[in-house]
């Protein structure tokens, strides 16, 4: 990596001079591949850092140049490509940028914000409560009452307990339902929070005997957020001393899961191969340790960025547990003879899969719960498999002496340094409600842990060794000073010159006067070997628990004046020297690595290319050293005052002030201290931001520091306050100043649950879809602002439309009619009935404007329509094929009503008209699918379906177009423990990086349309399959308007395809090996009353029949089911004539459209045709001056599309002629003249 690092600096070294010699007027492009870290990534390109680092710098010395940095995904994504000609084609004054799944991101300096005061600890024994269900705000520390233990009892006093993922679900209410109706539990303060800890046994019960008070122990056991918890001393087991209370905590969930798995089921042996699954989980890394300390070959599936921290582990074969790749990759390796063992926690296709891998007699260990195979299936397919399906709380309760056996061993393990602890993130538990929102943020490594312990725990401790690189020079003696301030006993100081100076040689000599041992090491940090000796140095006096790299040097000089020999110089001890030493400690248990940096590497610094690089990947070594859940920190340091490189030199015009060597050390104090807390990367330096922004044009202010002038103003610190006091504010503020109060309210809520800066604010009409915020952010953030603004806010308008701006509006609209409805005295001032109903006519008005809403036909023929004396030309009509009009489904209704009457009053739970299976084979056969279902309506299937698809614990990924019913489904399927969220309309980078977030074995269903009714859009539905298989989900496809007119073999002559078999034929598709569930309507294209969805087989058939829709509706009616009948069997024979009308005429109106200017919304010359008008005035205008063409369409506008794109909508069907298109393009050219009329008078 450093070779890598210099070699990039020197190259792009030589391309500025070469630049400068050729006097060439280029604009210069810096692009990287994962040099910056912004998503969480674990294989950071380290070495690229340079490049930004240098390019800053480079940014302030040759302007001329607009250096602009852009860092791509480090994974091959076919998305770089398209973000770097996005850049290329144009520039917006940016210049930090990087590209992630399709989404751009820019750099900015943020203000660090210390951690929020946290609860207040009661007097005496207490718990974590749940006040109400909502968010982790709503935790509180409540006093209890410590019980006696009974005679099998021990009472322990909890010094550290594990945060899990259902502890977070738990508090935004996700899992209520299930509390309630599964374990009867209907208060949120009475859900036991925690399910493991650790600490000191205090009391134990009459026939407790092999535990004793003072015993420290780790617990596994529910409620364990507690100081005290009495439990059954089976679930207790004591731990080594070698294990700290913080790691203690985190054993019993996984170790004790993967220890049943691999040892009394499977019995893993040495040499053994085993497969596991999810290995960078929790229970996956606790099983990969186990099974290397017995001497078994690992093969590992993980997420691909966290592929390093497990080749870190040892493991030789990591592959991608998202793909199924994964078995032909160790049957390869293998020579075709596959795994002995295989731990698996995935489902679907996974499961096959892995049985395809297993060897013959292997044993296969199941710790999932869905779609599991049972025994009788592994007893048809793989007889010769040993199969274990298991659940551990079953198992323990069955056999309480299993969990103390096994506890025990687990124990021992670590006692012998055959298993280690997993990475911890510590919280106090105080501060419970941020330790909830950083594993709800999804930001830790390994565990998040909970402590108890009343006083913070010192930072240096005596029986550890420190050592500081650069330890002699001037700021190196300030650091060795501290440590021997704070408890120091072993430090280790290194230089190249030794102690050589007046200063080294008092300091070394005081401290050790003290009784302090310090060893002077002379040597290089650049050179190995000598990193080696001073690491044995530290280790021989105690064992090493910090590091602190100080080493540098600088050589400045403008670019220009820079050679490669002043580089590598410069370069060495930064770059080298921290390499160096964090590969030599990567095994060593520190408590910090601190590297210190420079704020050149930040905001550049003219004269330092060589040191701004250096710094930069440093910088980065930090990032990467904490995504691999090792301690690290990089502090961007401004020049110290007194002592120093930079102590001589004035900044005093930059608005950059020196830093006092007490503040700084006062600063790595805290650092220190809160380490596992804090940023891996933090500048530190006093900036008189105000003086510093005088030096550029106010329009040329580097994006990178914007943020920094801006100045919270007392209403905003006021506003991210908790809340509890906004009505009051809101009650006695003025009209105007509602507003303002409202927007800074809402938004400061919105930066909290984002986890950002106080500084870091979003535009008031930015909207909040674009702000990454996830489905846990959102109902937290709902859940908040229902709270305390004491109204209700649909979780559609956050999920879909929201911003700061909207919900503020809609907030003020709400309380003011809560308030008009109460006088002073509390009683009634206005009707509330009245008062809904008042608003409904508002808008029952506004849609009576436009001639083409609520009016009343007197006759029909063909496609004219009598309507208030005047023939009208009908485009509203969405019957495609234009079947209604067709003789023979006309005729065909009366036979079937004299055989069934008009309505067979059975339920089709218990029996249907013969018309239905005709109906449900006819459907089939036009579709290619194995068979159908059909319900009353798509409506009603869709409420009925999605939720029994998804199931328990499932999640709904919806695309914000798709049709309103859907997310009507998706808001039952919540009631039902379903998460669902949406993602951008047809945005597969957005739709990629959402389900990428699930665990694979996790149901996943993909909810979009066929034909989107509003635009005529397609979706791209071979990607998205592509995705399904790759992430284990289902696609669930609405293509109500495209089943009849879409099909099969598109050609240039025919580009609807053939037979109106659907989307899914459209696309050369198949519903079962394309994971694609299909429902469509039957009142568009077949003029029926009606719906119907795929089956893969009769079984799935069978069950989607027990959807409540389909079981408490009575059926369709007689009349619907057999012009449905009719109608398919028309477009057996005349379909094709039909839909060719149909493109012909729709070819015709879309291009006649756009050549006057329109812009229309309709891609594929579907019969749907979105004319984009304007706004709401100008749409309702257009509407009458097309009604006086005599033309009926439908008008669509806000909110059912966006707010400047009101649009008409013309419907054309196979009944439709030549004429009536030639009267529609007249129509429309007539009201483009009169807005564009309207625009020149305006001019």
């Amino acid at each position: 990596m450093p070779a890598l690092a210099q070699r990039l600096s020197v190259g792009l070294l030589h391309t500025v001079q070469a630049l400068r010699h050729s006097k060439l007027a280029a604009k210069l492009w810096l692009v990287t591949q994962g040099a910056q870290a912004v998503a969480g990534e674990t294989r950071l390109q380290v070495a690229q850092a340079a490049l930004w680092g240098f390019g800053r710098t480079l940014a302030i010395e040759q302007p001329d140049l607009a250096c602009t940095c852009l860092d791509l995904s480090p994974e091959a994504d076919a998305d770089n490509l398209t973000a770097l000609l996005t850049e290329l084609a144009g520039h917006d004054g940016e210049d930090q940028i990087a590209w992630r799944a399709g989404t751009r991101q820019v750099a900015r300096l943020a203000r660090h914000q210390e951690t929020a005061q946290g609860l207040t600890q009661p007097e005496g024994p207490f718990r974590v409560q749940l006040a109400n269900y909502g968010s982790p705000d709503e935790l509180r520390l409540v006093p209890i009452t410590r019980r006696a233990p009974e005679a099998h009892e021990v009472e322990v006093e909890v010094k550290t307990t594990a945060l899990n993922f259902r502890d977070v679900l738990n508090s935004l209410g996700m899992l209520k339902d299930y509390y309630a109706e599964v374990l009867g539990i209907k208060r949120a303060e009475d859900v036991p929070l925690g399910f493991e800890c650790a600490g000191t046994i205090v009391a134990v019960g009459a026939d407790v005997t092999d535990l004793h008070v003072g015993d420290e122990v780790a617990v596994a056991t529910q409620g364990s957020f507690a100081s005290y918890v009495t439990v059954e001393a089976y679930c207790v087991a004591r731990k080594p001393a070698s294990l700290s209370f913080e790691a203690a905590a985190g054993v019993p969930t996984a170790f004790l899961t993967a220890y049943y798995a691999l040892h009394n089921v499977a019995q893993l042996q040495a040499g053994d191969r085993i497969l596991i699954h999810s290995a960078a989980g929790g229970v996956g890394q606790a099983a990969v340790q186990l099974a290397q300390a017995v001497g078994a070959e690992v093969f590992a599936t993980a997420s691909t960025g966290k592929w390093d921290a497990l080749k870190a582990q040892g493991i030789q074969h990591v592959m991608n547990s998202r793909t199924l790749d994964f078995a032909d990759e160790i049957m390869q390796i293998t020579n075709g003879k596959g795994v002995d063992v295989i731990l698996n926690s995935l489902n679907g296709d996974f499961i096959d899969k892995s049985f395809a891998v297993l060897a013959q007699g292997g044993r296969f260990v199941e710790i999932g719960k869905i779609g599991i195979w049972d025994e009788a299936k592994v007893a048809e397919l793989r007889p010769d498999a040993q199969y274990y399906p298991f659940d551990l709380g079953e198992v323990t309760t069955a056999d309480p002496s299993l969990m103390t056996s096994m506890l025990n061993a687990v124990m021992q393990g670590f006692e012998e340094g055959k298993l280690s602890a997993l990475p911890q993130t510590t919280f106090p538990i105080t501060d419970v409600a941020n330790a909830y929102r950083y594993m709800q943020q999804t930001k830790h490594v390994g565990k998040v842990v909970l402590t108890f312990t009343d006083a913070t725990p010192a930072a240096i401790h005596a029986d550890g060794s420190y050592l500081v690189t650069g330890g002699l020079g001037g700021l190196g003696l300030q650091v060795a000073q501290y440590l021997a301030d704070q408890g120091a006993r072993h430090l280790v100081l290194t230089s190249r010159s030794g102690a050589n100076t007046e200063a080294a040689q008092t300091l070394v000599q005081n401290l050790t006067e003290q009784g302090i041992s310090v060893s002077v090491v002379k040597g290089d940090v650049a050179n190995a070997d000598d990193v080696a000796r001073m690491l044995d140095v530290a280790q021989s006096q105690a064992p090493l628990r910090g590091v602190i790299h100080a080493a540098g040097l600088i050589d400045d000089g403008r670019v220009f004046q820079q050679t490669p020999e002043r580089f590598a110089r410069v370069m060495a001890p930064k770059v080298l020297g921290a390499w160096l030493l964090h590969n030599q400690t990567q095994d060593l248990p520190l408590d910090f690595f601190i590297s210190f940096s420079s704020i050149a590497s930040l905001t550049g610094s003219p004269g330092q290319t060589n040191y701004s690089a250096a710094n930069a990947v440093v910088d980065m070594l930090m990032q990467q050293r904490r995504a691999q859940g090792l301690p690290g920190i990089s502090i961007n340091w401004g020049p110290w005052a007194e002592t120093g490189m930079a102590a001589d030199l004035s900044f005093e015009g930059e608005g950059l002030d020196k830093i006092a060597p007490d503040a700084g050390i006062q600063v790595l104090a805290e650092l220190i201290q809160r380490a596992p807390h804090m940023p891996a990367q933090i500048g530190v330096f006093p900036m008189n931001w105000s003086k510093f922004m005088q030096q550029f044009p106010a329009n040329q202010i580097p994006p990178f520091v914007s943020q920094m002038q801006r100045k919270q103003t007392p209403k905003q610190a006021k506003a991210a306050s908790t809340g509890s006091d906004i009505m009051q504010r809101l009650q006695n503020a003025t009209a105007a100043d509602k507003q303002t109060l409202l927007v800074e309210y809402i938004s400061a809520q919105l930066t909290q649950v984002l986890g950002l800066d106080a500084s870091q604010t979003t535009p008031p009409d930015q909207h909040w879809n674009e702000l990454g915020l996830d489905s846990l952010m959102t109902v937290e953030l709902k859940n908040r602002l229902d709270r305390a603004l004491h109204v209700s806010i649909p979780l559609e308008t956050i999920m879909q439309e929201a911003t700061t701006q909207l919900l503020a509006n809609m907030v003020i609209k709400r309380l003011e009619d809560k308030i008009a409805t109460q006088g002073d005295d509390g009683a009634p001032a206005e009707d509330a009935y009245a008062k809904n109903q008042a608003g409904l006519d508002a808008e029952v008005a506004m849609l009576q404007a436009i001639p083409q809403t609520y009016v009343n036909v007197d006759e029909q023929r063909e496609r004219q329509v009598l309507i208030d004396g005047r023939w009208r030309c009908d485009f509203a009509s969405c019957n495609y094929l234009g079947m209604d009009l067709h003789p023979d489904v006309i005729n065909s209704i009366p036979a079937a009503l004299d055989k069934w009457g008009v309505h067979p009053s059975w339920t089709r739970a218990v029996a249907s008209p013969g018309l239905y299976p005709e109906l449900e084979q006819e459907l089939a056969d036009l579709l290619g699918s194995p068979t159908t279902l059909v319900f009353p309506s798509i409506h009603l299937l869709h409420l009925g379906v999605l939720p029994m698809l998804a199931g328990f614990n499932g999640v709904i990924l919806k695309d914000n177009a798709a049709h309103h019913s859907i997310y009507e489904a998706c808001l039952r399927s919540q009631a039902d423990g379903i998460e669902w969220l949406e993602f951008a309309h047809n945005d597969l980078a957005d739709l990629e990086r959402k389900l990428s977030r699930y665990r694979p074995e996790q149901s996943k269903i993909i909810a979009i349309d066929g034909v989107y009714s509003m635009s005529g859009e397609f979706p791209p539905l071979p990607e998205m399959s592509a995705l399904a298989k790759k992430y284990n989900a289902l696609i669930y496809v609405d293509d109500a308007h495209g089943v009849g007119v879409i099909g099969e073999n598109p050609t240039e002559d025919m580009p609807y395809g053939h037979g109106g078999c659907g989307i899914v034929k459209y696309f050369g598709l198949d519903y079962e090996a394309d994971r694609i569930i299909y429902v469509g309507g039957l009142s568009k294209s077949f003029s029926s009353y009606g719906a119907f969805i795929t089956c893969f087989d009769q079984a799935m058939k069978s069950r989607l029949s027990l959807a409540g829709p389909f079981v408490f509706s009575g059926p369709s009616p007689v009349a619907s089911l057999a012009s449905a009948l009719a109608g398919l069997k028309v477009n057996r024979t005349e379909g094709e004539r039909m839909r060719r009308q149909v493109y012909q005429l729709t070819h015709k109106l879309v291009s006649s459209a756009k050549a006057m200017g329109y812009e229309v919304d309709n891609e594929h010359d579907f019969p749907i045709v979105g004319v984009v008008i304007g706004n709401v005035d100008e749409v309702t205008e257009a509407c009458k001056l097309l009604w006086e063409y005599d033309i009926l369409i439908t008008p669509a506008i806000y909110p059912a599309v966006p707010m400047h794109r009101n649009l008409v909508r013309f419907s054309i069907t196979a009944s439709n002629t030549e004429a009536e298109i030639d009267q529609a393009i007249k129509g429309l050219q007539a009201v483009w003249d009169m807005i564009h009329a309207k625009e020149a008078v305006a001019a």
